[in-house]
């Protein structure tokens, strides 16, 4: 990108990462192994595996400070005020009720929060932080991000849901990661959750290995595929059962995700059944099968930047 051109329409794309990078991508996917990890209501299991705690992991704050995306005016410039085209939704950085600074630094992390307002109501929150990533690149970590509009609010407009899905999510990371990639950011990474597992499965994110606990990059990749895939077959089966979704439906799953190569990503698994259409948890809005399976479930990704 020139020092002429417009700092608003750059473009920011996933680009594989290389095994000098990261590890390489999985391998084979034997169907045997889709549907032989964890039982899906293990929920402690999954977290423990899928979290890890990383509070005390240090990371070299010296070293992120020196790069421009260590700067805290950088981030509060980029996000604070932010205003969506698509929604009308405004984010603004509160300040935090203790002694740190938001955007502020914390066990070697710049970590930040916000707010986001409809008409100056707070209807939702986005939690970030910025870390070393690989090869000592910045990498950002997108936290949960989720609209808590819910239908026994008390006004007709807060049982109107169609202002919580309107693009926001959307277009704030198309914001983000522009302008991310230009302070130098190389990766992102995500803990998708709710609505957002559905959202960021659509940003080109593939599995994090470094949160599962499997010390082989590939294996490790292969199981979080597996055991999101577990996941979603057993709420498809739920859908199912209310008789949201034909019976047949929770089984085409399974069968696609046993005859697949390689691994699917969670863009692949959550574009899976756009013939099928089923409810969504929270809102009641019907959205494709594989979209309704995703946003109850959660996962961990990773990829790489560049303008």
């Amino acid at each position: 990108m020139g020092k002429g051109d417009d700092p608003n329409s750059c473009v920011v794309g996933a680009v594989a990462m290389t095994a000098a990078e990261l590890p390489p991508a999985v391998g084979a996917f034997a169907c045997e192994e889709v549907f032989g990890w964890p039982n899906p209501n293990d929920l402690d299991g999954i977290l423990a595996r899928l979290h890890p705690d990383d509070w005390f992991d240090r990371t070299p704050e010296g070293e992120l400070r020196a790069t421009p995306a260590g700067d805290p005016q950088l981030w509060r410039e980029m996000i604070d005020g932010y205003q969506c085209p698509r929604t009308g939704l405004r984010v603004s950085i509160p300040p935090r009720n203790d002694d740190r600074d938001n955007p502020g630094y914390f066990l070697g992390r710049l970590f930040m929060s916000a707010d986001i307002l409809d008409d100056g109501e707070p209807i939702g929150d986005i939690g970030l932080n910025v870390t070393v990533g690989p090869h000592g690149r910045p990498e950002l970590r997108l936290g949960a991000m989720e609209l808590t509009r819910h239908p026994d609010h008390s006004s007709a407009r807060d049982r109107d849901f169609t202002r919580t899905a309107g693009g926001f999510a959307t277009a704030f990371l198309d914001h983000v990661e522009c302008r991310a990639a230009l302070a130098g950011v190389g990766w992102m990474s995500v803990h998708a959750v709710g609505s957002g597992a559905y959202a960021w499965s659509r940003r080109d994110f593939d599995w994090d290995p470094r949160r599962h606990d499997h010390p082989d990059a590939s294996q490790a990749r292969a199981r979080m595929a597996a055991q999101t895939a577990e996941r979603m077959h057993h709420r498809l089966q739920e859908h199912a059962r209310a008789g949201e979704l034909p019976e047949r439906a929770p089984r085409e799953f399974r069968a696609w995700v046993s005859s697949l190569n390689v691994p699917p990503t969670p863009g692949d698994l959550g574009q899976w059944g756009r013939e099928y259409q089923a409810p969504h948890p929270q809102t009641g809005r019907l959205i494709h099968a594989g979209a309704a399976a995703m946003v109850s479930v959660d996962w961990e990704g990773v990829k790489s930047l560049r303008t």
